[in-house]
């Protein structure tokens, strides 16, 4: 959730929907929880906690100064600390979440793990979209296929498409990924 710009626009969008917001940088979540009270907003349910493959505790690299980027802790990694990590298979049967309309995955390369902790939902699709973001370096930098995850989606059923710079969606295909950049 970083900081819950998304969770806090989702929240005033959306009033009557429920946004779990997961973050797992200690001082990433304190500011979340304090822009969730500073906009007064009672449908935001923010989580302390990875999400990934998952259940129990995983490594993770929380890095006060760059804290946009921060993920699962890698060998070069300077402060790491023990996370708290949920799969979202378990963590929508725990809250009795049958259905989700949106899925932000921003997890700086790993969005495979997330992918595969949510195999029942993406399998059956109940989850209705899926928004992740793709940085090829990064996902070859954690040591995994940045295709891989799109794949995942493409063999349930899923069409995917690229958010462009003026906002349009336009169809990609699976040989496109490695293209995609960040700027």
């Amino acid at each position: 959730a970083n900081l819950g710009l998304i969770s806090l626009i989702l929240a005033q969008r959306f009033p009557d929907r429920n946004i779990h917001a997961f973050e797992p940088n200690p001082s990433t979540f304190e500011n979340l929880q304090d822009n969730i009270a500073l906009n007064s907003y009672l449908n935001i349910q923010a989580k302390r906690s990875a999400v990934g493959n998952s259940e129990g505790e995983v490594a993770f690299n929380a890095n006060p100064i760059h804290r946009g980027t921060v993920s699962l802790n890698l060998s070069d990694c300077q402060q790491p600390i023990a996370v708290p990590c949920t799969t979202l298979d378990r963590y929508a049967q725990q809250n009795q979440i049958e259905e989700m309309a949106l899925l932000k995955v921003d997890v700086e390369g790993y969005e495979e793990y997330v992918f595969q902790g949510a195999k029942k939902l993406i399998e059956l699709n109940k989850i209705h979209i899926i928004y992740y973001e793709i940085c090829p370096p990064l996902v070859r930098k954690a040591g995994l296929d940045p295709a891989t995850p799109t794949q995942m989606l493409l063999d349930c059923g899923y069409r995917v498409y690229q958010l462009t710079e003026t906002g349009d969606l336009n169809p990609i295909k699976l040989s496109q990924i490695d293209e995609i950049g960040i700027e």
